[in-house]
């Protein structure tokens, strides 16, 4: 049988292959709009952490992420 032209790979060179693809240019894009919206919410005067909001006011957490993206 001939030799194989794609590497093997076991469980700890695909969990390093993943921790290596990770976009530090996306993690500080995150981090920057994160700081954006925490600070619009705090002139708000709106809980920023959305997380926290129940389910039953869904409709209002979309009223006001349309509204901050629209302003934003």
């Amino acid at each position: 049988m001939a030799d194989s032209h794609f590497a093997i790979s076991n469980q700890s060179d695909i969990e390093q292959l993943k921790e290596n693809s990770k976009n530090q240019n996306t993690l500080k894009e995150t981090q920057t709009w994160l700081k954006v919206w925490q600070h619009w919410t705090t002139e708000k005067e709106i809980n920023h952490k959305i997380e926290q909001y129940e389910h039953k006011i869904k409709e209002l957490v979309d009223k006001i992420l349309q509204e901050f993206y629209a302003k934003i």
